[in-house]
């Protein structure tokens, strides 16, 4: 049973994968401007903001944190070894980061019809939140950088050298691209221009 369900979860983590990249993707835009930005968005939008696919991202979002988080809970006494407790850590932020990040991308598209997009992400920073938003994003990217490293590393086998290295490649990787984006997002080296109703959201 562990054996499916972990393959299952690899199944459902290689689809996510392939619209984080392309997630990934966009926000590396950024860093050549927001209008940029927008434009790659709008390019690459119509590939997953349609009925189906966002019926297929759900679906295998739902799946990779429910599954996850069994995995884990089942091998909790079992865990042992800096890269099974890079694994779990990982997974559990994740999980705790697509939980808060799912509601409120439906809770802004549900209600008032917001378009979810870079200043949706970026709001925050600049409604004197970056305590929360600066570590809540920069750890997010860590973490799936990290998790998706240790899946290679387990799955291309454990005691070559290599693999190592692709874990060491994710996790450095993932770091340096986290601390970037932080950067660009936050505007503490180019300020973004947020409209005024993005910003309103985070006033009581």
């Amino acid at each position: 049973m562990t054996f499916r369900l972990r393959t299952a979860h690899r199944i459902s983590g290689a689809v996510l994968v392939c619209f984080i990249a392309l997630h990934f993707a966009n926000h590396a835009t950024l860093f050549v401007g927001v209008k940029n930005h927008i434009s790659f968005m709008e390019a690459v939008r119509p590939i997953y903001r349609n009925m189906l696919a966002e019926s297929i991202l759900l679906i295998a979002i739902l799946f990779q944190m429910t599954s996850g988080f069994t995995m884990i809970w089942r091998r909790r006494k079992q865990i042992s070894g800096i890269v099974g407790w890079l694994q779990a850590g990982s997974g559990i932020y994740l999980l705790l980061f697509l939980v808060i990040h799912l509601a409120a991308i439906f809770q802004t598209r549900i209600t008032d019809g917001t378009d979810t997009n870079i200043y949706f992400a970026v709001a925050g920073y600049y409604a004197g939140l970056a305590w929360f938003f600066v570590p809540y994003y920069f750890f997010a990217i860590c973490s799936f950088a990290t998790h998706l490293g240790c899946g290679l590393y387990w799955l291309l086998g454990r005691d070559g050298r290599g693999n190592r290295s692709v874990l060491a490649i994710c996790v450095i990787g993932g770091v340096l691209f986290a601390a970037a984006l932080t950067v660009k997002m936050a505007g503490w080296i180019e300020p973004i221009d947020v409209p005024q109703h993005y910003l309103a959201k985070f006033v009581s």
